[in-house]
């Protein structure tokens, strides 16, 4: 740096131009900010670091965790409702159906129902409800007569569907139960007059020949 004014001695004195004793103090001036400013950012971390130390941790939530009761699975048999499809159609498309092997067959049995309105869902609550019967329904099918079910209408129930044994012929040996396929007509035949409807007899013929 070059100043206009010369560094001389006097003596044993220093004499230093007056520009150079400004710019000397404009940088001690300079100097002692910074140094302020180190201090300030000194002490504001400390304080900082102090103000963690001193705060309590926050506790982590405490998740509240109630009992359960487990409850006991009962396994039940599905209940198979009676299925109705009109056998008067043809035996082409018409197939009763069945979800297990066919069982040894032997008879044919055809009842009537003694009253003159029914249907498959009747018979099936009578035969549960008041006879206590497990599989319900007693027949494999019933054929309806226009009342509480279409006239020819046939019902499949669930012990044809299931190939179990019927309950509707019993003897001494039960063998009309074990072999014998029931098959319940609507209506009273005993009294004077009383015979199956056309539809009816024609439901009968077809469903005994594809049997």
């Amino acid at each position: 740096m070059t100043f206009k004014e010369p560094v001389t001695r006097r003596g044993q004195d220093l004499v230093i131009p007056a520009p150079v004793v400004r710019l000397l103090d404009r940088e001690a001036s300079a100097e002692r900010a910074r140094s302020q400013a180190r201090k300030d950012h000194l002490e504001a971390k400390t304080l900082e670091l102090r103000t963690r130390s001193i705060d309590p941790p926050t506790p982590p939530r405490r998740i509240e965790v109630k009992p359960v009761t487990p409850r006991p699975i009962v396994s039940r048999a599905p209940r198979v409702e009676p299925r109705a499809r009109p056998a008067a159609r043809g035996l082409a498309g018409w197939v009763p159906p069945t979800s297990a092997p066919h069982r040894e067959w032997k008879w044919i049995v055809l009842h009537h129902s003694d009253d003159l309105s029914g249907n498959a869902a009747k018979y099936d609550r009578i035969h549960r409800e008041d006879r206590g019967w497990e599989h319900g329904l007693g027949y494999h099918f019933v054929i309806g007569n226009g009342s509480l079910s279409g006239d020819g209408e046939v019902e499949i129930g669930p012990r044809w569907q299931q190939q179990l044994h019927g309950a509707h012929a019993k003897t001494p040996d039960n063998r009309f139960n074990d072999h014998g396929i029931g098959i319940c007509l609507v209506g009273n035949f005993d009294v004077s007059g009383g015979r199956p409807t056309p539809a009816q007899m024609d439901s009968l013929v077809k469903l005994v020949r594809w049997l």
